[in-house]
């Protein structure tokens, strides 16, 4: 893992897209990157995705893959609080 990119607190339009593990202490960020509303509420995307994993409890933000457009993640889900899987 790298240092992440994400300041770890978003405006609510995106909290539906975090993926918090069981025990809320940490959430994964599949889309922050990958999209961004413009002043006119408009949307951009890009074709690469970062995925963040936001430690809460220790305050840390880490990159924890990097897909270009042909390497895609769709959903991330949390198989127990220090396993996670990728789709």
């Amino acid at each position: 893992m790298i240092s992440g990119n994400v300041c770890g607190s978003f405006d609510s339009i995106y909290s539906k897209f975090l993926v918090y593990q069981n025990n809320k202490e940490k959430y994964v960020d599949l889309d922050c990157y990958h999209w961004i509303a413009n002043q006119k509420g408009n949307l951009k995307f890009w074709p690469d995705l970062k995925i963040n994993l936001v430690d809460l409890k220790n305050k840390s933000v880490h990159r924890w893959a990097f897909r270009s457009p042909s390497q895609w993640v769709e959903n991330i889900f949390w198989q127990n609080d220090s396993l996670m899987v990728l789709l």
